[in-house]
């Protein structure tokens, strides 16, 4: 016998698209036609406060990386994450705000992103936010999760674009030259009536 209820749920951890309904889900549909995104819910004090409210609190927390031991379990200080998680996880950050942006990002996005920058060991030295609106996060053939930042291929793009325009512009700078050059040429021939 078929079981009716499998057409209603699937498995979370083999999405079939890369478009989250997060914001749909939090935000939900505007009433008045409107749609509604992080940038203009986060302009309303009271969406900002409570963003702001509950990713401070959450990032004040403390923070510390665990062992299991023979009896327990014990604060591993000398693990090679744990500077990056307890300390700086970047030099432009504090773990306090590298966490309450997460947060903010987790509350605001559904998701959070961080880059992991690592040394030639493979060792990781760094962790940077992403902003979650500018991930792409897809599955390839072999059902691994693929993460792109669109920003990245974005910025791309405008640099493709700004090359042939400073190309352009050198094309012309090269014609007018000639121009002002006729110019002055043409000035000192006498044309006879």
């Amino acid at each position: 016998m078929k079981n009716p209820f499998s057409g209603l749920f699937r498995a979370r951890d083999k999405p079939q698209d890369s478009v989250s309904a997060a914001p749909v889900f939090y935000f939900g549909t505007s009433g008045s036609g409107k749609s509604v995104t992080v940038q203009s819910a986060i302009q309303l004090s009271t969406v900002y406060a409570c963003v702001r409210v509950i990713s401070e609190t959450i990032a004040s927390l403390p923070l510390g990386i665990y062992e299991t031991v023979n009896d327990g379990n014990e604060k591993a200080t000398d693990h090679p994450l744990y500077r990056l998680l307890h300390d700086e996880p970047n030099s432009e950050m504090t773990s306090f705000v590298f966490r309450e942006v997460m947060l903010a990002h987790l509350l605001l996005y559904g998701n959070s992103y961080s880059q992991i920058i690592r040394s030639g060991k493979n060792q990781v030295i760094g962790l940077y936010p992403l902003l979650p609106d500018h991930m792409d996060v897809d599955r390839d053939s072999k059902g691994n999760l693929t993460y792109w930042n669109i920003l990245k291929n974005r910025i791309m793009q405008l640099l493709m674009a700004l090359l042939v325009l400073v190309r352009q512009l050198w094309q012309l700078k090269k014609r007018e030259g000639m121009l002002i050059k006729e110019k002055k040429y043409f000035s000192f021939v006498i044309i006879p009536n």
